[in-house]
Parts: C-alpha cells; sequence; structure tokens
C-alpha cells in the first residue's frame, strides 16, 4: 500500500517538472538577420556545470569588443531553393584564398548549415612549383553538403544526443608544368563530423546591453565533442600524388582533431545565447555572448518578433526621417537603436498613423549597422530587425 501511494504522488509530481524544450516553432530565426554580439574576458569564467536545474551565473562578463554576422535572406535562391539565409565568407585552401557563400536552413527536423558557393578565384602557384605559368583555379560552384549536421536538432530538451556529419567538395584546376599537369580538374573533399549531447538544463543569467544582470532566461546546455575533419584529394579522378601534395604541404585522408565547446540556447530566441570555446588541454580559449537574449527575461510569455516590421529607407542616412511600417504590432510606444557593441545609442516615443510611425534620426549617429527594438507600452519588446546607417 506504501509502495502504490508513494508511486501515485510520483505521478502526480511529474508534471510539475517543466522541461526547457526547443523546436522549429521556439526558434525564431529570421531571413535576413543581423546576428551580432560580444567577445568577453575568459578571466575567472567557469566552465559550465551539467546536469538538470542548474543555475548559471554568467553576469560578471566584461566585454572585449563586438562581432556580427550579416545573414542575407536566401529564400527564392535557385541553387539552394530551401535555404533560408546566406552571408559572404572568405575561404581558404591552404593559403590560398577563396570568395564565397555560406548557406544555412531551418525546417522541422533543426537548424543546420546547407552548403557554399565559390566564386572563380585563380591563384599563382609559381613560388611552390617552379613553373612560371602554373596555376591554381577555383572555378565557379555549387557545393550542396553530402549529409547533415544540425546545430540544434528539433525537438531538443535534456539529454538529447545526435553525432552527425557531411562531406563538403572543393573542386580546383591545376596547371602544374613539372607534373605534366594542364587545367587538370581534381577536387577536395572534406568529412565533417561531431557529436552534440544537451548535458544541461536550468536558468541562464548574463549581462544585458547595458552591462547589469539579466533576469533568469530558461536554458539548455548543449556540448560539443568529438569534432573531427577528414581531408581526401583527388585529381583526374584518381586519388592525387603523394609527391604532389607534398609540394602543397597536404597528406592524404589527414584527420584533424578539433576543440570541444559549449553553447547555451533559450526558447524564442534565433541564436546561441553564450558559447565557451574550449582549447586542447581543456581550459577555455574565448568566450561570446549575445546581450539581446537579456530582452527575454523581461518579456515573459511574449515570444520576440524578428522582423515583425518594415522599414524605409534602409539603408538611410543619419538625420534623414525612418518610416515604420508596424504589421500586426499596434501598441508600440518607442523605438530603440542598439549597436553592435550592445549599446542603446538612440531611444524616442512614437505613435502611430495608419500603422506607420515616423521617427528622425539623429545627425550625429555613427555609420553602421543597428538593431532597432520596438517597444510596446508596457517597456516589453515586441519586435526586433536590423537598420543600415549610411
Amino acid at each position: 500500500m506504501k509502495t502504490t501511494l508513494t508511486s501515485i504522488l510520483c505521478l502526480f509530481a511529474l508534471p510539475l517538472l517543466a522541461q526547457v524544450t526547443i523546436d522549429q516553432s521556439s526558434f525564431p530565426r529570421p531571413a535576413g538577420y543581423m546576428e551580432s554580439g560580444l567577445q568577453a574576458s575568459t578571466s575567472g569564467v567557469a566552465i559550465p556545470s551539467e546536469g538538470t536545474g542548474q543555475t548559471w551565473d554568467y553576469s560578471g562578463l566584461t566585454s572585449m569588443g563586438a562581432f556580427s554576422n550579416d545573414w542575407i535572406d536566401a529564400t527564392g535562391d535557385t541553387d539552394f531553393p530551401t535555404a533560408l539565409n546566406f552571408r559572404n565568407i572568405n575561404l581558404t585552401f591552404q593559403a590560398f584564398g577563396m570568395r564565397g557563400r555560406e548557406y544555412e536552413a531551418v525546417d522541422a527536423d533543426g537548424w543546420y548549415e546547407q552548403g557554399k558557393i565559390i566564386l572563380d578565384t585563380t591563384h599563382s602557384i609559381t613560388a611552390i612549383s617552379g613553373g612560371a605559368n602554373d596555376v591554381l583555379n577555383f572555378p565557379d560552384q555549387v557545393d550542396l553538403y553530402e549529409g547533415r549536421l544540425n546545430f540544434v536538432d528539433f525537438p531538443v530538451n535534456y539529454n538529447s544526443t545526435w553525432a552527425q556529419g557531411y562531406v563538403e567538395h572543393t573542386q580546383f584546376n591545376l596547371t602544374v608544368a613539372g607534373f605534366g599537369l594542364n587545367n587538370v580538374p581534381g577536387v577536395s573533399e572534406r568529412t565533417v563530423s561531431q557529436m552534440r549531447t544537451v548535458v544541461g538544463e536550468g536558468t541562464l543569467v548574463i549581462p544585458d546591453a547595458n552591462g547589469n544582470p539579466s533576469g533568469e532566461l530558461d536554458a539548455i546546455l548543449i556540448k560539443v565533442e568529438n569534432r573531427m575533419q577528414v581531408d581526401s584529394f583527388f585529381l583526374g579522378g584518381q586519388l592525387a600524388p603523394a609527391p604532389l601534395l607534398s609540394a602543397f604541404g597536404l597528406t592524404q585522408g589527414a584527420v584533424a582533431e578539433l576543440d570541444d565547446f559549449y553553447v547555451f540556447y533559450t526558447p524564442n530566441f534565433p541564436s546561441t545565447v553564450l558559447n565557451i570555446n574550449l582549447n586542447s588541454s581543456g581550459g577555455i580559449s574565448t568566450v561570446y555572448y549575445k546581450p539581446q537574449a537579456a530582452e527575454l527575461a523581461t518579456s515573459i510569455g511574449n515570444e520576440l518578433s524578428f522582423n515583425a516590421m518594415r522599414t524605409y529607407p534602409n539603408p538611410i542616412a543619419a538625420g534623414d526621417v525612418m518610416n515604420i511600417e508596424l504589421l500586426g504590432k499596434p501598441n508600440v510606444s518607442s523605438v530603440e537603436l542598439i549597436d553592435l557593441a550592445g549599446r542603446k545609442v538612440f531611444a524616442a516615443a512614437i505613435s502611430t498613423n495608419a500603422g506607420i510611425a515616423r521617427v528622425t534620426l539623429p545627425s550625429e549617429l555613427v555609420s553602421g549597422m543597428y538593431t532597432m527594438v520596438l517597444r510596446g507600452t508596457d517597456a516589453e519588446t515586441l519586435s526586433m530587425n536590423k537598420l543600415l546607417v549610411k
């Protein structure tokens, strides 16, 4: 009888143990997104504790500088028709640079990197091969990765784990007179694999845009480990010869083991909230955080809406009038601009006329990319977007 009663009490208690879960509906990553944040000093920063019911207090982080990733709307892209965004990137093959684009996507199964585009680039390799006309060419190419590696696997909660990988390809054409090669096509294949595990669940506190402690954010902690890259090289449809690879400082089947890291996610925020990267000795190498996520702690029950407004002109010049077309946000009372360092640089009360608010930007506003925040009558965050001041 006592055992039965205890079991019944446990059953009634289970629903009280709310689990932090993130799925596609609570990961509002938009098409076209200025992802910005701060790099923090590692001094005094502790490796996060693992387990359920954790309280992670990183409110003491001190900023060392800002960073940003400008994601561009990729919906309707003919090469990656299911992509959400792309960003312009610089790639390298040994010491040789290439310009390209990196594509990402979000679906019901997760958020992941989908592939890349490389733009035609040619390098002289005379310094390596000795031939006056020897060149390495990377032609225009589209690389849809084979396989898949989710940054976040949907739905994800405590104890979720996934081990995934993909293969990326980089095509090239090689001319080396000493090896009898004249514009011979080749390809570099890189196999990328890793394991991600939700090792913690609880509440997270970070500095807000003003450096003050945020409220408590429901969060999950993911540990990323067993990260490996394996490189293979082919020339003319065959494995590239070892002497040629040696001239470029390459080894067939070379394996690189990358360092582990931790990432925090909170529901209704479209990116990582806090990254803690480890070095090969297991110590902390770098720390990054997003002060914007602190808004969620003061917007309980309100899912942040990203890009739920249209702003024009955009780009805009300092001192000009900004028009904000509100899309289903009738209770907006103010607008703020946050710079890449997470600092509020401008705020103004606004009123609407036929759903459009007009605000004059200060003439001294420094050119650059800003996060524009719309707040409601109770100072809650209603929407966020990006604004380029030229």
